[in-house]
């Protein structure tokens, strides 16, 4: 006669890298003492779903872009101010303190003030929580510019295109 024993066990890792905990399936947690705090009356704070009707198309891509003006920061060289939930103007500032940009698409970027990788992945997201110098543009020139491939937004269809950002200057 044979015997079977059955050993249950839970098996796990735990890594941390710079303060981020990951969780179960992959996601990932952060420690309230490792992020930013960002003050809600901080007038200095943008947050934004971007969606279709905000992009600008140049060639075959669309743009994002917050372009510094007269001490303010603007939109898609429009100059219309990018303002903060409460709708108060964003000043511009020489230091930015946290960055948050995740899309559905994969992301591109140009060389401007703001630190961002070549791309982040399609539903990657990127993360700077640390402080780093914008360098006073001339007016006019962006600060952050992000872009997306026309036909891919198209595979996708305009209205399932986002890309959520968090921008934050001291």
């Amino acid at each position: 006669m044979d015997t079977e024993t059955v050993i249950e066990s839970n098996l796990s890792i735990s890594v941390n890298y710079n303060g981020v905990s990951p969780i179960g399936g992959g996601r990932m947690t952060f420690s309230p003492n490792h992020l930013t705090r960002i003050a809600p009356t901080n007038d200095n704070t943008f947050v934004k779903r971007i969606v279709f009707a905000d992009l600008v198309t140049s060639g075959s891509y669309k743009y994002f872009s917050m372009v510094y003006q007269s001490g303010l920061i603007t939109k898609n060289y429009t100059l219309v101010n990018l303002t903060n939930p409460a709708g108060e103007n964003i000043a511009f500032s020489d230091q930015g303190r946290f960055l948050y940009v995740k899309s559905n698409l994969r992301t591109y970027s140009t060389p401007a003030s703001v630190p961002l990788p070549s791309y982040v992945a399609a539903n990657g997201a990127f993360l700077l929580d640390s402080t780093w110098d914008l360098t006073n543009p001339p007016d006019g020139d962006p600060i952050l510019e992000i872009y997306w491939a026309t036909s891919d937004i198209t595979a996708i269809g305009n209205a399932n295109f986002y890309c959520d950002l968090i921008l934050s200057v001291s």
